[in-house]
């Protein structure tokens, strides 16, 4: 577009997206003061628009650009057909078994970081673990402060977000016992968020002094399919934001999963990936996003998950 007819967007971003877009009123910005509304040029934007003066058509075809981004950025370029809109796989359709006990049942960290962003993601792995190994699972976990005794009802728990966040030191020493006593903690980085990242850096290191986060070798057991019964996933697809001139774009490159983690005795205690899992367990590859490709984040948590069952 060109820059002089390029006008102000103000967002909310939550999770994963930019959940909400809005276009204000001309008049609250110098900068768009002597435009006319979006919705008033798209009204011109039809096929008589070619006997518009230049000037304006210049203008409709601008806001018409605008219009285009936006459903391009909310679509992912990647438009479902309308029998796909209201085909809701039965994995994704609610949980519908009563049964409690014999469940497998994973807890998610409530934290100040925006813990449950990507609320489907934690639900997405139960069910697919359902779907391969056939176990029953519990698909509506719950939030768990690190605090709370409910913490030692599960072997593995999940965390995520997108901004900072900090744990007081009883907390830190209650998740510490968890995981000494045989737990195991997943967590990532939704959309590679730097803050998240940061954050949980400093509280790890906090929770076990000493013990920094460290490279988890290709080579290791858990990447492997033979040794838990999961995938091959040695080689999986990495998705990352190419910052250029024109349309947003997506390279991908074959590599092993990009995981770190701190070993206690013979275990990995602590899986966390800096790179976005959350995002791609929900099925939606955000274009902005730097993660895994959906089948290949489903993939490497149900690895993870397999692991600490056997652990």
């Amino acid at each position: 577009m060109p820059p002089e007819l390029q006008r102000p967007l103000l967002g909310v971003d939550y999770g994963c997206r930019t959940c909400l877009i809005y276009a204000p009123p001309t008049d609250l910005d110098p900068r768009a003061a002597a435009m006319p509304s979006l919705s008033c040029l798209w009204e011109l934007g039809g096929a008589s628009r070619d006997e518009l003066p230049p000037a304006i058509r210049r203008e409709v075809e601008a806001a018409l650009a605008i219009g285009a981004n936006v459903l391009a950025y909310a679509t992912n370029r990647e438009v479902k057909r309308k029998d796909e809109l209201f085909d809701i796989p039965l994995e994704e359709a609610g949980p519908t078994d009563e049964v409690e006990r014999g469940q497998l049942a994973i807890g998610k960290l409530r934290h100040a970081g925006m813990c449950d962003a990507a609320p489907a993601a934690l639900a997405n792995i139960l069910r697919a673990a359902a779907r391969e190994t056939g176990i029953r699972v519990d698909d509506t976990p719950s939030l768990i402060d690190p605090g709370d005794e409910a913490l030692f009802d599960y072997h593995l728990v999940f965390m995520h977000g997108r901004q900072g966040f900090g744990f007081d030191p009883p907390r830190r020493k209650q998740l510490a016992t968890f995981l000494e006593r045989g737990g195991t903690l997943l967590a990532d980085s939704i959309c590679g968020s730097p803050a998240f990242t940061a954050a949980f850096r400093r509280e790890i290191a906090e929770v076990f002094p000493g013990r920094p986060l460290e490279e988890i070798p290709p080579t290791d057991p858990m990447f492997t399919a033979d040794e838990y019964g999961g995938y091959d996933i040695r080689d999986v697809t990495l998705r990352e934001p190419v910052a250029a001139d024109g349309p947003l774009r997506v390279r991908k490159r074959r590599t092993p999963p990009k995981l770190q983690g701190i070993r206690l005795g013979d275990r990995w205690a602590v899986i966390f990936s800096p790179h976005d899992l959350s995002c791609a367990l929900e099925k939606q590859n955000s274009l902005e996003c730097p993660g895994y490709d959906r089948d290949d984040a489903e993939k490497i948590a149900l690895n993870i998950l397999l692991y600490s069952l056997n652990q």
